[in-house]
């Protein structure tokens, strides 16, 4: 480096971060030339190298008064990250604003400034910020970086979930935006919510339960309370206390801002976790006279309804507590349908012999609309099997029904729905049942369709349909004998 100038010798130990010695040098070459002013700002940059945040601090403010200069934007730039690095959040604040009112900032220090913005809550600063860098180049991995973490902190997951989509379409293989986009989209929240809580029926169905069955003093235990519906309802009705337990973190936040809002956060405790995880004492104050849980799927049991009542019951609940629905009662038909054998098997297609392909066939239920479905009933719909919530519950049973037939034809599956008994008939009221069956006015529930796999089973009226319902868990199925 002999053949150097200081200044060059300055410059090269700056790019190599050998800060002392640059600022040694650039002091020692501006001694010689106190005319070049560039040279004080070499110093400043290595003292910002070292972390010396305050002696910067005072050589950018005493540089920017002796006169603004062709690199006088740089400065200023310099100026605000020292504010920022030592917490002069006010100083930083004025700055930057004063900045980037100048047209004059790169699109990856808009980033940086609106990153920080996000950082000390100034959420819809930083947006504008992010979409004036997005005009700049829309095509940049970092700008769409930086919106999905903002929106994120706004909880618009939705947006950021379109911001991460971007970045993986701009970058592929970008790791972080891959791992955080897949977690987001598992975490959404099922679009089902939504027709479940303006489901007139249903809600009007579960409030007469609630108001029927609860007693003064009651505490109430709302398993999986999403929105929060049950819970409001619950405690409008007069429960001394509701646990309200949610195991989605997002839905739990949202159900917590929705008790606020109504004036029910003191008599709603809301849990966040899984029910089955939760101590008396340790998670949720005391055990509830009255557990109220609509954890069903088309299949009654996919949403291991029989675990969670089970553990409830054993943990959760006084003796003799009620459950809301107290019972379910599954009902099924078996049909003849073109359109529902469609949905299991082939047999031509095109002038072709696709049937092999029926080995491949998957046996889980199809949820449907049956109103919108062509098919022949081959018997009346018979009960097939039933379920108490509030005695004890197997986890595992099987049953063998009867059906006469009535209409001839090809069993091609069976339609089932059920029935929630809500609350109990007594001598003051009828049963209050909640249905799934087809032609339910006004109502978001579907039914199920399991296919029967047996090759062209035929009945012939005044047969006799023997029908296993058997069930497992999570898992209800139906077959032929």
């Amino acid at each position: 480096m002999s053949n150097l100038s200081l200044e060059e010798q300055a410059r090269f130990c700056l790019s190599q971060g050998q800060y002392s010695k640059a600022e040694t040098l650039f002091l020692e070459a501006f001694e010689q030339n106190p005319e070049q002013a560039n040279l004080l700002e070499g110093v400043a940059r290595s003292m910002m190298g070292r972390k010396a945040w305050t002696e910067a601090k005072e050589l950018y403010l005493l540089l920017i008064e002796q006169g603004e200069g062709n690199s006088a934007f740089e400065r200023r730039q310099q100026l605000a990250e020292c504010y920022f690095q030592l917490q002069e959040h006010d100083h930083w604040l004025a700055q930057i604003r004063s900045l980037i009112e100048s047209n004059e900032v790169s699109q990856d220090r808009l980033v940086i400034y609106a990153q920080r913005l996000s950082m000390f809550g100034f959420q819809q600063e930083a947006l504008r910020i992010l979409n004036r860098a997005l005009r700049l180049d829309d095509r940049q991995v970092g700008v769409h970086q930086a919106f999905a973490h903002v929106y994120l902190k706004l909880n618009e997951r939705s947006k950021a979930i379109q911001s991460l989509s971007a970045v993986a379409a701009l970058d592929p293989s970008h790791p972080s935006a891959i791992k955080q986009l897949s977690e987001l989209l598992n975490q959404r929240v099922p679009t089902w919510h939504f027709p479940m809580m303006n489901d007139h029926p249903r809600n009007q169905a579960f409030e007469e339960a609630i108001i029927a069955r609860l007693e003064e003093g009651d505490t109430v235990l709302d398993i999986g309370c999403g929105a929060g519906l049950l819970s409001l309802m619950a405690a409008r009705a007069g429960a001394q206390k509701v646990i309200a337990v949610e195991s989605e973190p997002e839905v739990a936040k949202a159900a917590s801002e929705i008790f606020k809002k109504n004036g029910y956060d003191e008599q709603i405790h809301l849990v966040e976790g899984r029910s089955t995880s939760l101590q008396v004492g340790v998670d949720i104050p005391s055990k509830a006279d009255l557990l109220i849980s609509e954890i069903f799927d088309v299949s009654l049991l996919g949403e291991d309804a029989l675990n969670t009542f089970r553990h409830a019951q054993q943990h959760l609940l006084n003796p003799n507590a009620k459950v809301i629905p107290a019972q379910a009662k599954v009902w099924c038909a078996l049909v003849e349908s073109d359109e529902l054998r469609a949905r299991f098997h082939v047999d031509d297609s095109c002038g072709f012999d696709l049937s092999t392909f029926n080995r491949l066939r998957d046996p889980r239920v199809l949820q449907l609309d049956l109103g919108r479905f062509d098919y022949t009933l081959l018997h009346e719909p018979i009960a097939v099997v039933d379920f108490d919530f509030e005695n004890e519950i197997s986890m595992l049973g099987q049953t063998l029904s009867m059906a006469p037939i009535t209409q001839s034809g090809r069993a091609d599956g069976f339609i089932f729905w059920y029935d929630l008994v809500l609350a109990p008939a007594t001598e003051d009221r009828e049963a209050i049942i909640l249905s799934t069956a087809p032609n339910q006015e006004n109502t978001h529930w579907l039914q199920g369709f399991a296919p029967c796999y047996d090759e062209q089973r035929q009945f012939t009226e005044g047969d006799l349909a023997q029908i296993i319902c058997g069930y497992r868990r999570f898992l209800l199925w139906l077959q032929l004998v």
